[in-house]
């Protein structure tokens, strides 16, 4: 698989849920990363997890001198220098996990919203000890994110099994917290996607056109609503699928498909709707993690966006996601 990603440095961790890599006890598994076509980590005996950290450093290059100095320098110098340079390149952002009694049924993901990349995972059976508390915090460039928690077994972290909780904080403000859901529950927050509108002049221009427009529009923009339709062929399990359906541009979850809504197994299931023009991204989620094929059958899954295929497959774990249409500023 490969992706493309602004330049910068990055780690990546590779885990193994029994502990013991993906070589040599069980065939002769292996990895490989490349980043900018050069290969900077490799590998397949571990235990639990490794990880590597490469690529540039975080901050921004050096600017270079000027090959030739300027030949007049001012008379004078400016009277006040900058007192300071703006520190808002970077926020915080803190997620505080209280396991319930069983917390290897406990995910989440947080999702930049205006990209529609997941930027931090947290997958199924990481969290490991019950009724523990787990605090993890990491720095990401200002914008709007998605903080999504998941149960597996759709009954939250609170309160049928301990009084599990989370926390989520974002520049050390709390932003989304609880512990009561069923299958999942999200939350957007952050800065908007864009830079802040440019002010309009103080003064408006004194001079207004001498004739107003020749020909007025003969039509007005038809595309006011795209088609989004989901097909989905269950396995021999179809109460463990569900998936939702966000706005990336908004973060709101304008579709979805709660667990237990698909009863009939080897059945496809058809629904279509019509949404506004925009970035989406389809989320598809299996509750006892196998996804849909093919341990139990060929079951299968297709999202079409304005009449295009954005979206297909099957086999996955826990769950995984496609983001499609238009850009936010379109």
């Amino acid at each position: 698989e490969t992706k493309c990603f602004e330049p910068s440095k990055y780690t990546f961790e590779i885990r193994d849920v029994w502990g013991d890599g993906i070589c040599c006890d069980y065939g002769e598994g292996k990895y490989e990363v490349m980043y900018d076509g050069e290969v900077v980590f490799s590998g397949g005996e571990f235990e639990d997890s490794t990880s590597e950290t490469f690529g540039e450093s975080c901050g921004p290059p050096p600017t270079k001198s000027p090959s030739t100095p300027p030949t007049n320098t001012p008379s004078n110098g400016p009277t006040i220098s900058p007192t300071s340079t703006p520190t808002d390149s970077c926020v915080s952002i803190q997620v505080d996990v209280l396991t319930d009694k069983y917390p290897e049924e406990t995910s989440w993901t947080l999702t930049n919203t205006c990209t529609g990349d997941e930027v931090w995972t947290l997958e199924r059976k990481d969290y490991t000890e019950k009724n523990k508390e787990y605090t993890e915090t990491k720095c990401f460039e200002p914008g709007k994110y998605t903080f999504e928690i998941r149960d597996s077994w759709g009954d939250g972290i609170c309160c049928d099994y301990g009084e599990g909780k989370y926390e989520v904080m974002y520049d050390g403000e709390v932003v989304f917290s609880g512990g009561e859901f069923e299958d999942s529950t999200s939350e957007t927050f952050g800065e908007s996607c864009g830079p802040p509108p440019t002010k309009s002049p103080s003064t408006p221009p004194t001079n207004t056109p001498s004739n107003g427009p020749t020909i007025s529009p003969t039509s007005t923009p038809t595309d006011s609503c795209v088609s989004i339709q989901v097909d989905v062929l269950t396995d021999k399990y179809p109460e463990e699928t569900s998936w939702t359906l966000t706005n990336t541009c908004t973060g709101d979850e304008v579709w979805i498909k709660e667990r237990n809504e698909y009863t009939d197994k080897y059945t496809q299931y058809t629904e279509t709707k019509c949404f506004e023009p925009g970035k989406y991204t389809f989320e598809i989620r299996d509750s006892w993690g196998d996804g849909i094929c093919c341990d139990y059958e060929e079951g299968k899954y297709e999202v079409t966006y304005d009449g295009e295929v954005v979206a297909s497959g099957g086999e996955f774990d826990d769950f995984e996601s496609e983001t499609f249409g238009r850009s936010c500023d379109a």
